[in-house]
Order: structure tokens, then C-alpha cells, then sequence
């Protein structure tokens, strides 16, 4: 019975994860670009991936949805993605904005690493 138990609180807790970040086209896209980038090659293949997805989680989590496709267009960028053909960020862009997810990758990669 309290195996069951165990069980069911982990489920209820995987359930409060960012579920639908999971399934974000344009964060399977960061991940398979980030695994590949030079910095990261010496790490463990699981610990890279999990860095990666941490990286994205933690940028674009609590930003408003332009700062959130702003975040995305930085992430991708760096991961040697072109971002600019996704239309992420407006034309012209807004600094406030391209700054708040600047701001936002950085606290995210301090967090996951």
C-alpha cells in the first residue's frame, strides 16, 4: 500500500511540471541544436540533454509571450539555429524586450549549470 502511494505522489508532482513546454516544437528544435554545440561536447550525453532543457525551461518560464519569442530567437541563435526565419521577434525590435530575454537566458544557464 505505501509503495502505491509513493507512486501516486510522484505522478501528482511529474503533473506540475511545464507539461506543454514538452511538446514546444521550437524547444526540441534548442535541445537537438544545443546538444551539438562545442561547448557542452565533454559533458555525459544525459547531463548535456538535461542542461539544454533546463536552459529553456528556466529562460522563457514567467516571461510575457514577446519576451518568451524573444528568449526562443536568442536560444535558437545560439544553438545554431536560424531563428530568423520563425519570425520570433518583431520588426523593429523591442530592446525592452530583446533585453528582458537576454537577462532571462542568462539566469537560466547560472540555475542549470
Amino acid at each position: 500500500m505505501r509503495l502505491i502511494n509513493v507512486f501516486a505522489f510522484l505522478l501528482i508532482l511529474s503533473a506540475c511540471g511545464p507539461s506543454a513546454e514538452k511538446s514546444d516544437p521550437i524547444r526540441i528544435e534548442f535541445a537537438e541544436g544545443c546538444m551539438g554545440m562545442t561547448a557542452y561536447q565533454s559533458m555525459p550525453e544525459d547531463k548535456r540533454n538535461k542542461l539544454c532543457t533546463c536552459i529553456y525551461d528556466n529562460a522563457i518560464s514567467g516571461l510575457e509571450e514577446d519576451a518568451q519569442n524573444a528568449a526562443r530567437f536568442y536560444l535558437l541563435g545560439q544553438a545554431g539555429v536560424k531563428a530568423a526565419s520563425k519570425n520570433l521577434v518583431s520588426q523593429p525590435p523591442d530592446m525592452k524586450v530583446l533585453l528582458e530575454a537576454s537577462n532571462a537566458i542568462g539566469n537560466a544557464v547560472k540555475r542549470c549549470r
